[in-house]
């Protein structure tokens, strides 16, 4: 899976595949936390607190929850029953792929900025994050 906002590096998709195929793994998730020099402020508040609240769910320790650059194997996707839509499912995938058992592994990617405006509304997407984490405690 690869976002459509051209801030992932198609050409670091091979780094997926080897950090799947080693078995270690069934859902690989970029990690852009390890140099967010480019990245806006803001991004760098909200995904550590995002990430920190969606890992402490999963009992799995995922550095960039929202990272739309990501592996997943098809036995995993057909275990898994996904039903939200824009942002919060990338929280929801990682969430519902630990409780299938599935482990997570995180891999340094490159995120590229330019001056494009993120499609994020800051308060309807928050909103939806914090919604997905009260409903994962009845799932």
């Amino acid at each position: 899976m690869l976002d459509a906002d051209g801030q992932h590096d198609p050409g670091e998709l091979p780094r997926f595949v080897e950090a799947f195929d080693g078995g270690a793994a069934e859902l690989v998730i970029g990690n852009r936390m390890e140099e967010t020099g480019a990245m806006p402020l803001i991004r760098v508040l909200t995904n550590r607190a995002t990430s920190a609240v969606i890992s402490l769910i999963a009992g799995q320790r995922v550095a960039d929850t929202q990272n739309g650059y990501r592996l997943a194997g098809r036995g995993l996707l057909e275990r898994i029953d996904l039903a939200t839509n824009r942002y919060e499912i990338e929280s929801e995938l990682i969430i519902k792929a630990s409780r299938a058992g599935a482990r997570i592994a995180s891999i340094p990617v490159t995120a590229i900025y330019g001056r494009e405006r993120s499609a994020i509304n800051p308060v309807r997407d928050a909103l939806g994050v914090l919604s997905l984490v009260f409903r994962s405690f009845f799932w």
